[in-house]
């Protein structure tokens, strides 16, 4: 009876955590045939792809200034930069979204409704499965973006390799990856 009373509290903690911060919407033809899902992140957006990620950040523009900031002069100029982080050797076969939102998103854009999508479901989490053999990678959207590699029994963690591009430099910091 303890452990079941231990589940129900961990279960109703989640529940009431409240909405994840960042949230995995579904590509169902509005974005790119590679993008399986993409969150918006600070100042950009994380596509998730089969086979990696791919952030594109932005600052300056008209949009860099909130509500009641104008100081009479010009924002600065938009910059926009992408870079991504690949899987060596991986590609995850299938996907699995979870913690559901209970709402969607539709994106009507242009012309064109081969590129509309409708309907698009809205989640917490996301697992890419068997991006390596045996080896997940499970997206987090409950504190902002965070990944995990699940490495199952048997699986090599030797095979988990990533490679970046397109950033100005990497480095460790405090016990952190910094791009």
């Amino acid at each position: 009876m303890r452990g079941l009373f231990l589940l129900l509290v961990l279960l109703c903690s989640r529940v009431n955590a409240g909405a994840p911060v960042a949230r995995f919407t579904e590509n169902r033809g509005q974005w790119p045939a590679e993008v399986l899902y993409r969150a918006r992140v600070p100042g950009g957006a994380l596509f998730v792809e089969r086979t990696g990620f791919t952030f594109v950040l932005s600052t300056g523009g008209p949009f860099g200034h909130h509500h009641g900031e104008g100081d009479g002069h010009p924002p600065d100029p938009l910059r926009t930069h992408a870079y991504r982080m690949e899987f060596l050797g991986g590609r995850a076969h299938h996907t699995e979204p979870t913690a559901d939102q209970g709402y969607y998103e539709n994106f009507f854009q242009g012309n064109d409704p081969a590129r509309w999508g409708s309907r698009c479901g809205v989640f917490g989490e996301v697992v890419l499965r068997d991006v390596w053999p045996g080896i997940d990678i499970r997206l987090d959207g409950w504190t902002g973006i965070k990944y995990d590699i699940v490495v199952h029994p048997g699986a090599r963690p030797a095979q988990v390799a990533m490679q970046y591009s397109g950033m100005d430099g990497l480095h460790v910091e405090n016990g952190e990856l910094v791009v």
